[in-house]
């Protein structure tokens, strides 16, 4: 997804603590639930995983599960824990419940507990320097609180933090329902100047759009590929994560949507000006896919994804073409976000701009060009 966004003061209020060396260029982030030992259930801690490209993990942060800083999921929730690029291609923003100094309160999954009990929240990991940061809850107040529901996903543009859940629509930190058009929500993005988010909302289920990032209520989110706007094919009923191929929507587009249906997996389709044409789908052996990432740097692009169980990869030639697992989420884990470490770690930027006469003008064009091929991610 295109993400042209600031962080705000709410990203970088909290100290942050570091929790991991720098995560390598070009591999995959992946967030992960669970402990590996009990089942997952009312509640899972958080983990963010680099693997490189290959399947292979390289470097494990367990996020802070308990006190003011902590951040936990729900465990049996296959469409919590989406990740997200800020502003900053350096920096993920990921969703959650806040336990707070006294722990949580209540019982059953978290999702079911009001804002009181498990008070909603969103963090964020800077991949470069290796720290984590908790961002903020969202006030207790009906409407916008996601009470009770889930907390799905979060981006921040220059207005602040907007996320989407289970209920409220889209709200936008702390506390204002910009939308409530759609409220059975999973993935937001900022695309273009524009926010993006996908939904199960019944009857029409896909990708909705609101325009510009707006700080105000009443604001109408149209539907941008559901069914009526597909031919050639059908759309999923349980989208997640998603990409385009570029930050403006124009005729040429290819948008990539990652669907919870075991039976659809992943579903190309191709914008001509007016409508999606179905292209054809990419379907894992095992488990629907709650989110992808796509490199689309190269003649053919590559896609990785996650499912509960495991981490896909494929290189799209064409229709025909298989996903290969290239790891596996371990028993009482499970896969729920995954994002491309957008940018090198601070060593070797500094080598290339050393090395390169006008660096600086190269750095942002080297940053600009990977977050247009690659800023283009899901829930």
């Amino acid at each position: 997804m295109f993400r042209c966004i600031l962080i705000v003061a709410t990203l970088t209020a909290a100290p942050a603590t570091l929790l991991a060396q720098a995560f390598s260029f070009s591999n995959l982030a992946v967030l992960r639930m669970g402990n590996g030992v009990a089942p997952l259930g009312d509640a899972a801690p958080i983990s963010l995983l680099e693997y490189d490209r290959s399947g292979t993990l390289l470097t494990t942060v367990n996020v802070p599960s308990t006190g003011p800083t902590g951040l936990q999921l729900t465990g049996i929730s296959n469409t919590e824990g989406s990740l997200n690029i800020t502003h900053d291609p350096a920096v993920l923003i990921f969703t959650g419940y806040n336990p707070g100094v006294g722990g949580f309160t209540g019982t059953g999954p978290l999702a079911g507990r009001t804002s009181t009990q498990a008070p909603r929240a969103f963090a964020t990991f800077n991949m470069n320097s290796g720290s984590y940061s908790f961002g903020a809850t969202f006030p207790v107040n009906a409407g916008t609180d996601f009470s009770p529901g889930n907390i799905r996903s979060a981006v921040t543009t220059s207005f602040g933090t907007y996320a989407v859940g289970g209920t409220n629509g889209v709200v936008l930190h702390p506390g204002t329902a910009v939308s409530t058009t759609s409220l059975n929500n999973r993935l937001i993005q900022a695309i273009g100047g524009n926010l993006f988010f996908s939904t199960n909302m019944g009857g029409a289920p896909g990708i909705y759009q609101i325009t510009g990032n707006p700080n105000t209520t009443g604001n109408t989110a149209t539907p941008f590929i559901t069914a009526a706007q597909v031919t050639g094919g059908t759309l999923g009923s349980s989208p997640l994560g998603f990409a385009f191929s570029t930050a403006t929507i124009a005729t040429g587009t290819v948008a990539y949507i990652a669907d919870m249906s075991a039976a659809i997996g992943v579903q190309k389709l191709t914008f001509n000006g007016t409508n999606w044409t179905f292209n054809y789908s990419f379907i894992p052996a095992s488990g629907g896919l709650s989110d992808l990432a796509v490199d689309f740097s190269g003649a053919n692009p590559v896609l990785f994804a996650v499912s509960p169980g495991a981490l896909w990869s494929m290189t799209d030639m064409g229709s025909g073409g298989s996903m290969n697992a290239i790891a596996s989420a371990g028993t009482n884990f499970a896969f729920r976000g995954i994002e491309l470490v957008a940018i090198p770690e601070p060593t070797t930027w500094a080598m290339i701009r050393l090395s390169l006469a006008g660096s600086g003008l190269l750095y942002w064009r080297k940053r600009r060009q990977w977050q247009t091929r690659q800023e283009q991610l899901v829930s």
